[in-house]
């Protein structure tokens, strides 16, 4: 796919993203992070400040605002039970200190240890800097607010790929 086709694609997904985002960012922000903040925050930081320039950017924060909102009004509407909640989850945190370990564990063995080795290639490269340090900055507001591990699962993916990247450049390096 060349041209006109490949940019229409990128904006009908940065449009399905958006509205994912938003609904999913929506129970998230409530539960003491907002990792899209945390993102944008990041990416101010470190780079790469260009995106903040492209119009589907925009679009699909607009969209995830749409969407988060009928939750919102809902939320105000009936006291705002989500933050309830949060003192619920905080009063069954037994994990404590064992925050990360317990989440590493979430991923599985050989997927706490793509983690592991995902984040350093992403805190490494200067164009995804933001991306390491935004799952960085999400899992220590969930253990200083007392989330749950399995909270930075969403991140997951992210890093397994990029952890799966690092792997095979250092096998065709033949490190």
């Amino acid at each position: 796919m060349k041209g006109y086709a490949v940019h229409l694609l990128f904006h009908l997904l940065a449009i399905v993203c958006g509205a994912a985002v938003g609904i999913a960012g929506a129970l998230w922000w409530f539960r003491g992070s907002a990792p899209a903040l945390w993102a944008g925050v990041a990416a101010l930081v470190l780079g790469p400040r260009e995106v903040f320039r492209r119009p589907a950017l925009w679009a699909g924060a607009g969209i995830a605002l749409l969407a988060m909102l009928p939750y919102v009004l809902w939320q105000a509407r009936h006291g705002w039970p989500q933050l309830e909640m949060r003192e619920v989850v905080a009063a069954e945190n037994w994990w404590g200190p064992a925050y990360v370990p317990v989440a590493l564990l979430c991923a599985g063995i050989a997927g706490a240890g793509l983690l592991c080795l995902g984040t350093w290639a992403l805190l490494r490269s200067p164009e995804l800097r933001f991306l390491g340090w935004t799952f960085l900055g999400v899992t220590a507001a969930f253990v200083v607010g007392n989330g749950r591990p399995y909270y930075v699962a969403g991140f997951f993916g992210l890093l397994f790929a990029a952890g799966a990247v690092q792997l095979q450049r250092r096998r065709e390096a033949g490190a």
